[in-house]
Order: C-alpha cells, then structure tokens, then sequence
C-alpha cells in the first residue's frame, strides 16, 4: 500500500556522520508501520528533533529489550506533536537519556536524548516514524517521510540494509538506488539464453529499465537485495511479503550466468536467512520439484523440504529451515498429536471431552476441507482448519490452537492468515467462527484480523469476517 507523504518537510534525527545505515523498508515494518525508517548507529548516539514541536509524550524508564514480540511494549521514546497534526516518534532510546519532557517547545536539531537498547529489537538503532491522527480509523495513520534536501542526499547516497556473507567480499545490499536499477537490468538480459534457468528465470515485465525501476519503488515490505562481489553485480536474493500474510516471509533469488557454481547461491541464501528468521514466524522457499541444484542450495544453507505443493508453473517443494517449526497440511501421521494439541487446550481451558463434538479428532481429513500444523521436533504444537459450513460461499474456522509456551511469538497469527488466503483463494465470500469468553489471546488475534463479534451465547462468541 502506498503512504501519503507528510505535509511537512523533515530533517534527520540524528547527526549524518552518525549513521552507519539507514533502512526504509525493513521486513518488521508492516502493516500502520511501513514508512517507517531505522538508522543504525552506535548506543549512546545524541538523538534530535526533526522539526520543530511540542513533546507529546515522553517514556525514560524501560532496560529490556529482545528479538520477540514480548518486547514491543518495552521502548524508551519520544513523540513530538509538530503542525498539520503530525507527529515524530523517536524509538529505542537509552533509559534516563531524555533532556525533554511533556509539554515541552522545542526547536529542530535540538537534543532530546540518546540511543539506546530497549524495545523489540536486536541491533542498536534507531526508529523514527512520522503519524497523524487518524481517530476515525485506527487512532493514528503513518506517513511517508518527507526529508529535508541534506536528508534526500543521504538517501540517495547512504548503502541501505547490507547484510555480510561468511565470504570476504560478498555482500548482499538492499536495491535502493536508481543506480542499482541499471546494474539490476543489465545483468537480467546479458545473457537471454539463459532467461529460462531456473536460477535466472526473469519475469517478462523486466523488459525496459523502466519496468525495473518501477519493481523498486513498489517493492512494498518486500526486501529485495543485490548480490554484490566486490564491485559486481553478481544476482538478486528477496525476501518477499505478501499482502494479508505479513507473518511469513518467501526467500528467492537468481544468479547472473557467470556467477552459478561459485557458491554465490549457498552464501547468499544463508546470510539473508538469518537476517530475517528473528523477524518472522515462518520464512520458506518454494523450487520446482525437477529443481535440483536449487534443492541442493537450499539444503546446503540450512534448509529441509517440508512438502509438495502445485504451483501455477507446475509441481513444488516448499523448504524451510531445518532448525526452525514448520507450517505444514495436516497428514495423518499428525493424527494423534494433533488430537492432543486439542485436548491439552480444552483441558487448560477446563472444558470436558465431548465425545459429540470432538468426533474430528480421529480422522481430520474427513471432516475438514483444509487443516494446517506447526511442527517442531516432530511434535505439533499448534493447529487450524476449515470446514464448509453448507451455505454458499461460507465456510467455518475450526480447531486453533497454540500450546502456551509457543503463544506471543507468531504463530496464532501464522495459522490465520494461512487459512484466510487459503479462503481467498476459493473463492468464499465469509468465515464464521466461535471462540469461548476464556480464549481472550484468541479474541485478540481474531479482532486484530479484522473479524467482527456477532453475537454471544453464555461464553461463547461468534466471529465473522466478510472477505474482500
């Protein structure tokens, strides 16, 4: 979705010789956070006011911080209200680094405090975003940052998100600059013969440098990244989002022809990997089944093949990295664990066994047209179906579960929009589904997703989401 740029002009929040790199369109900026910029530079950076304002709120007293979700409500930060209702939000600054407090005027470039280690996070950065108030819709919108001509250069010139290889030499670096377009579109056509590669297959809409250059500025929350040796161009790796399921993430990538078989592949698959596992509850690949040297890339870097799927261009195999839980169909190898995780959940719950209604338990398969797991160790540990309900384009969510020591990192959020494109994809018009007063974490992650409460029965709440 595109942003609507600020009314107003911005300068950095920090000093340019502070930054080290500067990230526009991070994989963990989704959804009211995409616009949003992370500057990395060290602790203890002195951090300034863009513009001129008021401080709206200030927070001085947080000393955690971590890669998971559990963090998110644990930053230090700085919110300046500015003119036409805008307002900077200064995140992940250092507890009892604040020189300002609330109500305070302050002018552009003045000092309100330092980076620090606080919040969800991993590296020291720092995180601006630009909101306005938005109360009819979800209390505040983000902007696309407008900066300031000193701010623009940097942009233009900075190295976006550069993430080393094990290889000296080998980088990979966001495709951020119109430079990066020419060496992008120069190495897709070099070598045309080679078009249908499976490791340079090229969308016929590269055809003009235009169409590259559009690719980039719509990349969205998609990472796309240049693979660089030294100074060449050597292939493109991705990390790319798709619209609704911002809980996964899909690597992919091709090589110019002079750069397969130097292990360009392995590295660079390994490096990004790792870049965005912390960042996501599932990240995945997806090769053609008569694809083997990618199978082996993929198994070389860490990779394992989870199933088969049928794809548009023919039959797949979906990897996953080996070390991390899966999302796969249901299999009747599941069968009991699967049924555990049901009734572990009813049991925490306090809800007794219903011979009635739990009669899916034995053979899941025939009574749901889709079921989902999340392996991990061969052990699942969270669930979620659809049934046909049996009135025309409507079907019912049935059997979403987590165990506990998994809740808060993901996955509840994982198996939902799995099973709403899943949903999409078919064609239904609606989900119905019903929940009890005691799964409060489930009514979250449902009203989150945009599913309204109809109506209740005792402890029983029943949802719906009419889909687009």
């Amino acid at each position: 979705m595109t942003k609507a740029p600020t009314a107003n002009q911005y300068e950095l929040p920090i000093a340019i010789k502070a930054v080290e790199t500067v990230v526009f369109n991070s994989p963990a900026h989704v959804g009211v956070y995409e616009g949003a910029i992370d500057f990395g530079t060290p602790v203890g950076t002195t951090v300034l006011a863009p513009l001129d304002g008021t401080v709206v709120a200030v927070m001085d007293e947080q000393q955690e911080y971590g890669s998971s979700s559990e963090y998110a409500h644990k930053a230090n930060y700085v919110q300046i209200g500015h003119a036409e209702s805008e307002i900077s939000n200064l995140v992940h600054l250092e507890a009892g680094s604040a020189v300002v407090k609330e109500g305070d005027r302050i002018e552009q470039g003045q000092v309100v405090a330092r980076t620090g280690l606080s919040g969800w996070m991993t590296d020291p950065h720092l995180h601006w975003d630009v909101i306005r108030k938005d109360v009819s819709v979800t209390g505040f919108e983000t902007l696309k940052i407008k900066l300031g001509e000193a701010a623009a250069e940097l942009v233009l010139k900075k190295e976006m998100v550069i993430i080393p290889t094990v290889r000296e030499g080998l980088i990979l670096r966001q495709l951020a600059l119109p430079s990066d377009d020419e060496a992008y579109y120069e190495a897709v056509w070099e070598n045309p013969e080679h078009v249908d590669n499976y490791e340079n297959t090229v969308s016929p809409k590269y055809t003009r440098i235009d169409d590259v250059r559009q690719a980039r500025l719509e990349a969205g929350n998609s990472l796309r990244m240049g693979i660089w040796d030294g100074e060449h161009f050597v292939g493109m790796i991705k990390a790319k989002v798709d619209e609704g399921k911002d809980a996964e993430v899909e690597i992919g990538y091709w090589l110019r022809a002079s750069a397969v078989g130097n292990g360009h592949a392995t590295l660079a698959v390994q490096a990004l990997a790792a870049h965005v596992n912390p960042l996501y509850p599932r990240v995945f690949a997806v090769v053609h089944k008569d694809n083997q040297k990618s199978a082996d890339v993929l198994t070389r870097s860490g990779f394992a093949p989870t199933y088969e799927t049928e794809k548009e261009w023919g039959p797949a195999v979906v990897f996953e990295p080996a070390d991390k839980p899966h999302l796969l169909p249901y299999a009747p190898k599941y069968q009991q664990r699967f049924a555990s995780l049901v009734n572990d959940s009813h049991a925490e719950f306090g809800f007794p066994p219903n011979p009635t209604l739990d009669q899916d338990l034995a053979q899941p398969e025939a009574h749901f047209r889709n079921t989902w797991v999340i392996v991990n160790d061969d052990e699942v540990f969270g669930s979620v179906a659809l049934k046909d309900s049996g009135n025309t384009g409507e079907v019912i969510l049935k059997r979403m579960y987590v165990r506990p020591e998994f809740r808060g990192q993901g996955f509840g959020k994982l198996l939902l929009q799995t099973a709403v494109a899943e949903v999409k994809e078919a064609g239904y018009k609606k989900i119905t589904l019903d929940t009890n007063l005691k799964q409060a974490d489930a009514q979250r992650i449902y009203e989150t997703a945009g599913f309204k409460l109809g109506h209740k029965d005792g402890n029983l709440m029943f949802y719906e989401l009419e889909v687009a």
